[in-house]
C-alpha cells in the first residue's frame, strides 16, 4: 500500500515507515557510542508509536472502503435483485425474457431492485446506475429500467435513448398503473413478468411505427367496452328469444285482462273500498368526501422517467 501526496508530493509508504522505526531501536542496541541513551530511546519509542498508529489507521480505512463498495449495486445480467425479491428459478425465467427482448428489439429491458437506493428521486438513482455500468453499450444507448426500493416503497421506471420513443410519459403512466396492484400486494414476480410483457407490446408497436400515446392508447378506450357491450347485449337477446318460445309452448289457456274474468259470476260482492296511508320512510346517504391525497397510486413524470409508491 501507497499514498501518493506526501509533504514532498512524492509517495509516502507506510511500511517504509514503520521499518525506519524499528531501525532507530535496533541502531540504538547496537551502538550507543556518542548519543545519550535516553535521548534515542525516546526516538525510538515515538517512531513506532506513530507507526502502530498509522498501520491501525490504515487498516480501519481500509475496511471501511471495502464495507462502502460492498453495499454499491454490482450489476451482472438484465435482471439485479439485491432486495432478494425473487427465487433463483423466478429470477432466470425474468433474465431469459429479457434476452430475448433484446435479441428481438436491440433494446436493454432491465430490472433492479435494492433494500435503499440511497433517498432523492429514484429516477436520478436509476440514471446514475445505466451510466455508471455503462448499460446501453450494446444497444446503443437504447434501454429501459424498472427499479424497486423496499426502504420507501419507491418504484420508478426509466426509458434511456430511443427508446424513449417507445416508453412516452402515456406509456410509462399506464405501465406503471398496471403492474402497481402487484407491487402493492408483493407480488414481484407477476409485477415484473407483467412489465416484460408490456415492454414486449410497446417495443413492438414502436417498431411498427405507431408507438402507445394519449391519442393511440394501450388496452383502454371505447373499442373494449363496445365489443364487451355488444357481445353481451347479443347473447342476453338471444338467451331471452329461446325462453319466450319454450314458455309459449307450455301455455295452454288463453290469458284474460282482468281479475274479475277469473271469478264466476255472482260469487263475489265487494261492499266498502278505501286507500290507507300506514307508513312514512325516507332515506339518506351521506355523500362520501374525496380525501384522497396521493397514496400508492400517485405518479411523478419527467421528460423520460415516472415514479411512485406501492
Amino acid at each position: 500500500m501507497r499514498i501518493y501526496g506526501g509533504r514532498n508530493g512524492g509517495m509516502f509508504d507506510p511500511w517504509n515507515f514503520i521499518v525506519r522505526g524499528c531501525a532507530v531501536m535496533k541502531r540504538y542496541h547496537e551502538n550507543e557510542t556518542g548519543i545519550e541513551r535516553g535521548t534515542v530511546g525516546k526516538i525510538g519509542r515515538k517512531w513506532c508509536k506513530a507507526a502502530v498508529i498509522l498501520l491501525v489507521s490504515l487498516i480501519c480505512l481500509n475496511a471501511g472502503s471495502i464495507l462502502a463498495a460492498g453495499a454499491e449495486t454490482q450489476f451482472d445480467g438484465w435482471v439485479q435483485d439485491d432486495a432478494g425479491l425473487l427465487a433463483a428459478d423466478e429470477e432466470e425465467a425474468l433474465e431469459t425474457e429479457c434476452r430475448r427482448l433484446f435479441q428481438t428489439y436491440g433494446t436493454g429491458v432491465y430490472i433492479v431492485t435494492t433494500p435503499n437506493f440511497g433517498g432523492g428521486d429514484i429516477k436520478d438513482w436509476q440514471r446514475r446506475i445505466f451510466s455508471q455500468y455503462d448499460l446501453g453499450a450494446d444497444s446503443a444507448g437504447s434501454g429501459v429500467m424498472l427499479a424497486i426500493s423496499m426502504a420507501e416503497r419507491d418504484w420508478g421506471l426509466v426509458g434511456f435513448g430511443s427508446a424513449q420513443e417507445a416508453f412516452s410519459t402515456y406509456a410509462r403512466e399506464r405501465l406503471g398503473s398496471l403492474i402497481l396492484d402487484d407491487l402493492s400486494d408483493g407480488e414481484f414476480y407477476e409485477a415484473f413478468s407483467g412489465y416484460l410483457s408490456i415492454a414486449d407490446d410497446y417495443l413492438k408497436a414502436a417498431e411498427n411505427g405507431k408507438p402507445y400515446t394519449e391519442q393511440h392508447r394501450y388496452r383502454e378506450g371505447w373499442r373494449f367496452p363496445v365489443i364487451f357491450g355488444v357481445s353481451f347485449l347479443l347473447s342476453l337477446g338471444i338467451s331471452v328469444a329461446v325462453v319466450m318460445v319454450w314458455k309459449k309452448g307450455m301455455n295452454t289457456r288463453v290469458r284474460q285482462n282482468g281479475a274479475m274474468e277469473y271469478l264466476k259470476s255472482g260469487s263475489f260482492y265487494l261492499s266498502n273500498q278505501s286507500d290507507l296511508f300506514l307508513y312514512h320512510t325516507v332515506s339518506r346517504t351521506k355523500r362520501p368526501k374525496n380525501n384522497s391525497s396521493g397514496g400508492s397510486g400517485s405518479m411523478r413524470s419527467d421528460s423520460s422517467g415516472t415514479s411512485g409508491k406501492f
